[in-house]
């Protein structure tokens, strides 16, 4: 075996990665050269999960489907008093976000009470069940 100088050995190893960066170069020109020529689309990750890109503009929904919304939870709540949003939404077949608003207006109208915070709040009915169709303390918008 020969034995080479530290010089020798140093030119070597500075010839040796010298030759990897213009491998490493070129292979980034050829890259950057498909990409410019390909679609935007075409480089997109595909994922097996579809998603939504843009969300779509919900409509609002009118004063007298707040106040429907409104009556339906409050019936519910009178059945059954001292339940959580997370029984009584599925009950109704509404997601609980969706009753956020009407709910906001039996409270501040005072005909619902509630107890606890967060997921844990808890329903009363406030009002006396028999209070006729026009006094239902919710407002029409009308």
């Amino acid at each position: 075996m020969t034995t080479a100088s530290i010089s020798e050995l140093e030119q070597a190893i500075e010839r040796l990665v010298q030759d990897h960066l213009a491998a490493y170069e070129e292979q980034v020109r050829v890259a950057v050269r498909a990409a410019g020529s390909s679609s935007p689309s075409s480089l997109q990750r595909k994922s097996k999960w579809s998603v939504a890109t843009k969300k779509t503009k919900r409509s609002r929904r009118t004063p007298a489907e707040l106040v429907a919304l409104g009556k339906r939870f409050y019936a519910e709540v009178e059945t059954t008093p001292g339940e959580t949003m997370i029984v009584l939404a599925p009950r109704l077949g509404l997601a609980s976000q969706v009753l956020e608003a009407p709910v906001l207006q039996l409270r501040k109208a005072e005909r619902v009470r509630t107890v606890g915070k967060g997921t844990r709040m808890r329903y009363f009915p406030m009002a006396p069940p028999s209070l006729g169709e026009g006094s239902d303390g919710l407002e029409s918008g009308s």
